[in-house]
């Protein structure tokens, strides 16, 4: 049977996560709203597309990662894995861009948007997003690999 979890600490789970992780969205998507409606970015600068989806999908991994590691620390989660927290912070960011383009194409359909410019372009721009959670995995795994051999050179001294 499975144990439940007490909603505090839940509560402290997601409060604690998006503190230490919530500004970096924020940071981007203001950053995203700035270009679009007050500077006209995107219409003068089509190519800032591509970047601005890279950035958003390795913020969007960064959240998902500390995510992960305070659900863990706080029993939310099961006990960290270093594969299966890569894979959750990767699958999960796949599934945040995929969210991200719903909501532009809800956004241009319905409310007259014009964040997408076709199929190619949806693509592209799940697939940026995708890179740039992968790009803040693969820095992840290569500091822990780092942190590891720094501490076992020291512990043979």
């Amino acid at each position: 049977m499975a144990t439940r979890r007490p909603a505090s600490s839940i509560r402290q789970w997601i409060s604690q996560s998006v503190l230490e992780s919530g500004w970096a969205l924020i940071a981007v998507f203001c950053l995203n709203v700035a270009m679009s409606r007050i500077f006209d970015a995107y219409r003068a600068f089509p190519g800032i597309d591509i970047p601005m989806h890279f950035l958003g999908g390795m913020v969007i991994a960064f959240f998902f990662h500390r995510a992960s590691i305070n659900g863990s620390r706080l029993n939310v989660l099961g006990a960290f894995h270093p594969l299966t927290h890569a894979l959750l912070v990767f699958f999960a960011t796949c599934a945040a861009t995929v969210v991200w383009e719903f909501a532009e194409f809800i956004s241009d359909r319905y409310f007259g948007g014009h964040a997408q410019a076709g199929l190619v372009d949806t693509l592209r721009d799940m697939l940026m997003g995708i890179l740039g959670g992968a790009t803040l995995i693969t820095a992840m795994i290569a500091r822990v690999a780092r942190l590891a051999a720094k501490q076992t050179e020291i512990a043979n001294r």
